[in-house]
């Protein structure tokens, strides 16, 4: 009987883990990527295409982040995480979920922009122009043809 059981348990393993690749297909396994722990900057854990959740430690990050691949990249709840810089997410079919950081931008570029029909859902994100810089004007949430 005992044998029965563990043939079951590995069948639902097999089960989970394919469901797990057909989630996001083409990637080997999911990562959770800490930084500064494991990866110095946001950037890095960007290009290292196994670290698909980025977690942000409660600090200022003082870095533009492109991000061309689908991943999720979140702060701490009710953390202070700040990226001080621009975050771009761009290319056909990529979705970055944002979640519990903020985005401080000087007035060269949007704080965060979606283009090349990328997609971005965020939750608790705060994106805002620093006065310091003297920017008068809004933040661009998207562009490059964004309807």
């Amino acid at each position: 009987m005992m044998r029965q059981s563990t043939t079951q348990n590995s069948g639902l393993i097999g089960c989970l883990v394919g469901l797990s690749v057909s989630v996001w297909p083409g990637m080997a396994l999911a990562v959770t990527c800490q930084v500064p722990s494991d990866r110095p900057t946001i950037q890095a854990a960007v290009d290292d295409a196994t670290c698909t959740d980025i977690v942000l430690q409660n600090q200022i990050y003082a870095e533009s982040v492109s991000i061309d691949r689908s991943l999720l990249l979140f702060g701490p709840a009710g953390g202070n995480a700040v990226i001080r810089g621009a975050v771009s997410v761009e290319g056909n079919s990529v979705l970055a979920m944002l979640a519990d950081f903020s985005i401080e931008n000087g007035c060269s570029a949007p704080g965060l922009a979606a283009m090349q029909s990328a997609e971005i859902q965020a939750e608790g994100v705060a994106v805002q122009s620093s006065a310091q810089f003297g920017c008068n004007d809004g933040q661009v949430l998207f562009s490059n043809g964004f309807e």
